[in-house]
């Protein structure tokens, strides 16, 4: 008999966080995860039982521009749209209302957090890092010890790095060298990615470019692959269908489905990712209004390589980060920026163009994708728009808070011409492509907030502990997941030694 009946609600990195930390501990106890069960029993093989890769992303790309009415289109999971919340009319936030969550979707990339980072958390950094270590070992890091490593001071890859085109090799040697600018320091670095890189493994990249329409060998790693691997194993039980609200029966946690029905918990960890985890909280505490969600604005913009220094042969390449910046600043007033540089990928045209047009420009267009390389710049929270959260006939409803200052772009884009001059790469004379989110949605509920006392075990009900993003006090530049994983381990350890 087991000594604790826990909830998991979600299924995506914080849940598996949760569930290694429950793990760990070796707590006796029976494990009940919740989530939607659409896709649930997916595998790429199952929906394009093709031999070769072409034909497998005919067929997606047949699928995306068959719904789409946008250019790029949305994201899609191997041609299916994901829907979006909307502010003011406008599609803004990912509804990853899918088994393994926005794993399924999201581009493998992670990095911990900076110590600045932690300022306002109830936690160090140093505590963390021997949860960042386990998530590691259990996620695999594709990546390498250099630049970035010094900067942070920590390095997590296990994996051997992807692989680059040249012309992403001699632009990140050159800004290590030369990369100085009177606002910024330049840090180049290979990217860190859960992509199987172990040449040995059935599920590693082949390099065919195509991640954004969805991988063909499922590289790039989602945790709905080893959730489902507990549950055949009998680890955990799940049950397909989402949680509605909490409510309390002598302090014990009663979890209530969208069809009414419940189900008592000793505890219960809320693992939905921020926007949902905060929807079952407002109903939950009857609370119409307060919370603000935090996000980071993206800039998107292309950098022209016209130096000698590109690949021959560009057949094989990596389809999303293949060189990683971070820019630290030199005065106090400026925030730390993250950049992630990609390769002129084939999604950009194969979902512009028809399939004959396609097959007459593809290696032409090979020429470009390491002389276009598109740069994508995560602003600071601080510098990025913010949303007041409202609960209204039984549905979340967001509106933008404040107008973003523009300043400290003109500053960044300055300070990249500065550092990449004399290396025959160049940016364009036109304003960066704003995008409004970077999916990085945090803050509802942060530690040390004003709405509700949360505590550094998450717990805003009684045995009920926020898991994921929404308890964080910021949404730094540093894309979150890994630290969202790492601290919602630590936060299933802390729960269980009450």
């Amino acid at each position: 008999m087991s000594d604790l009946k826990i909830a998991v609600i979600g299924s995506g990195a914080s849940a598996i966080g949760v569930i290694n930390g429950l793990q760990s501990s070796a707590v006796n106890a029976d494990i009940t995860l919740f989530s939607s069960d659409k896709y649930f029993g997916f595998s790429p093989d199952d929906r394009y039982a093709v031999a070769d890769s072409e034909q497998f992303y005919t067929n997606i790309y047949k699928e995306i521009k068959s719904h789409s009415t946008h250019y790029p289109p949305r994201k899609t999971f191997y041609g299916d749209t994901v829907p979006c919340y909307t502010v003011n009319g406008d599609e803004r936030f990912f509804k990853t209302d899918m088994f393994g969550g926005q794993t399924n979707i999201w581009g493998g990339f992670v990095l911990p957090f900076t110590e600045e980072d932690f300022a306002d958390w109830p936690i160090s950094r140093q505590e963390l890092e021997p949860h960042y270590k386990a998530i590691a070992d259990l996620i695999g890091i594709a990546g390498q010890h250099d630049q970035v490593s010094d900067f942070l001071q920590l390095e997590y890859s296990n994996r051997p790095p992807l692989k680059q085109l040249d012309g992403f090799r001699f632009i990140g040697h050159y800004l290590n060298e030369h990369g100085a600018s009177d606002c910024y320091t330049f840090h180049a670095g290979a990217s860190r990615s859960t992509v199987d890189t172990l040449e040995e493994s059935q599920s590693n990249c082949i390099y065919c470019g195509e991640c954004m329409a969805g991988c063909l060998r499922d590289a790039i790693y989602s945790t709905k692959n080893q959730l489902k691997g507990h549950i055949n194993r009998k680890e955990i039980q799940f049950v397909g269908k989402n949680v509605s609200k909490i409510q309390l029966r002598d302090n014990n946690p009663e979890v209530i489905l969208e069809d009414g029905n419940g189900e008592l918990f000793d505890k219960v960890f809320l693992c939905a990712g921020c926007v949902a985890t905060t929807e079952i909280l407002m109903r939950s505490l009857n609370m119409e209004s307060g919370p603000v969600l935090q996000d980071n604005n993206v800039l998107q913009f292309p950098i022209v390589n016209l130096s000698r220094h590109s690949d021959k042969r560009k057949d094989q390449y990596f389809g999303l980060t293949n060189l990683l910046l971070l820019l630290e600043p030199k005065k106090a007033d400026l925030p730390l920026l993250q950049v992630q540089l990609y390769p002129n990928v084939d999604y950009l045209w194969r979902t512009l163009v028809p399939l004959w047009v396609w097959k007459i420009v593809r290696y032409p267009l090979q020429w470009f994708r390491d002389r276009i390389i598109w740069a994508r710049v995560y602003m600071d929270a601080a510098d990025s728009i913010r949303y007041s959260v409202d609960f209204i006939d039984n549905h979340l409803v967001f509106k933008e808070k404040n107008v973003p200052d523009t300043k400290k772009v003109t500053i960044f884009m300055e300070s990249l011409r500065q550092a990449l001059r004399g290396s025959k790469y160049y940016t364009l004379p036109f304003k960066p492509i704003l995008a409004h989110t970077s999916a990085h949605m945090a803050s509802t509920f942060p530690y040390g907030g004003d709405l509700i006392e949360v505590p550094r075990d998450g717990e805003v009900m009684s045995n009920v502990h926020i898991a994921d993003s929404t308890c964080f006090p910021g949404s730094p530049v540093i894309s979150p997941t890994f630290t969202i994983m790492a601290n919602a381990r630590r936060t299933a350890i802390e729960a269980l030694r009450q």
